[in-house]
Parts: structure tokens; sequence; C-alpha cells
């Protein structure tokens, strides 16, 4: 399920858009294993656009943001990474990976 569909099973007038109470309430029940800290539901609150006069959060908009940017941007830093394959170097000392 993507992140849209999550909230628009919040959203009954199908608006695209949530108060940043509803927003908060529904990153801190659907997504508790994705953002863990306060400090991620603010940044997500700075990048959301908002609407309307009651400044509410147009979550549809931020999850194509997220979808294109954040998530391509993720797997192509783990795919040049090669975390798993590296053996990391501190002070002269192999360490492995994993």
């Amino acid at each position: 399920m993507s992140a849209e569909e999550v909230f628009g099973m919040f959203d009954y007038k199908d608006s695209g858009s949530c108060t940043i109470e509803e927003f908060k309430r529904i990153i801190k029940i659907m997504f508790t294993e994705v953002i863990t800290q306060q400090f991620e539901i603010e940044l997500l609150l700075r990048l959301a656009p908002t609407v309307g006069a009651e400044n509410k959060i147009n979550y549809r908009e931020l999850c194509k943001f997220l979808d294109k940017r954040f998530v391509r941007s993720f797997k192509y830093v783990q795919d040049i990474s090669g975390i798993q394959d590296k053996t990391l170097e501190l002070d002269g000392q192999d360490i492995g990976a994993g």
C-alpha cells in the first residue's frame, strides 16, 4: 500500500488534504516502523505543500514528491554503496560491514 493510499483511507471527503494534526496522527498510527523520531515528522511537515487558508497539508503532492525524489535517491545510494560487499577501515583496522 502506498503512502497516498494510506492517507486516502482517512480522507473521507477525497480532498487530497488533511490538517497538521491529522497528518501527525496518521504518521504516528500508520508509519511507526519507518518514521520513529519527532524531527522526521517535522521535516515532512516542512516539505509538505499546503492548501487553503487553513494551511492544510496537501498529502497527495507530498507523496508524489517523496515517491519521485527520496525513493529514487535512496535506491540509488543503496545500489552504489554496496555496503554488504565492502570492508570498512577505521584507524588502520578492518571492520567487516556485515
